[in-house]
């Protein structure tokens, strides 16, 4: 649903649509199972739950793609419409330095905070492979490329994740409600 959604805010150039999309593709959880599989050096576990994020990842793409390609050849798209053509949605689909630093910071806070930072998780991942999906299928491969890139910030949020799980472990622990350390 994500795909869909994600992919009809590309075309009509909906921020809303594209945040909507974020909500409902939350990975907090795919996030934490993977960068605590990791630490605990769980080589199994990680390798499952790293599916988890990337599958999903590639089925929204691969459905608003599909959506999209359904959409062009029932000539039910915009006659003006054209890839990249909306600075909101080209904005919200570009992969560069602060994207990756925003899904850094966004898997700290998913590691120490609750589901509800999903969104922020999201934000680096579904609207570049919405805009993915729908520059391929309408065959603009050149501008579907860049945002291939995606995979660097699928990366990025489990460097985050893992570096504050070691952050974690580093910390000494205190007994709730003492002052001394166990």
């Amino acid at each position: 649903m994500a795909g869909i959604i994600a992919a009809f805010g590309v075309i009509y150039a909906d921020v809303t649509l594209v945040v909507g999309a974020m909500t409902i593709r939350m990975d907090t959880m795919e996030l934490t199972a993977t960068a605590t599989a990791l630490m605990l050096r769980r080589w199994r576990l990680a390798g499952r739950a790293v599916v988890a994020p990337i599958g999903g990842l590639g089925l929204a793409c691969l459905v608003g793609g599909l959506m999209t390609r359904a959409l062009s050849l029932l000539d039910l798209l915009r006659n003006w419409f054209a890839v990249g053509q909306s600075a909101v949605v080209a904005g919200l689909s570009t992969v560069n330095i602060s994207t990756r630093i925003v899904a850094f910071g966004a898997a700290v806070a998913g590691i120490l905070a609750s589901s509800a930072v999903g969104v922020a998780i999201s934000v680096t991942a579904i609207p570049a492979s919405a805009y993915l999906a729908v520059a391929a299928w309408l065959g603009e491969v050149s501008k579907a490329l860049v945002r291939c890139l995606v995979g660097v910030n699928v990366a990025m949020l489990l460097v985050g994740g893992c570096a504050t799980l070691i952050v974690q472990r580093m910390l000494p622990r205190r007994m709730p409600g003492s002052t001394t350390v166990r």
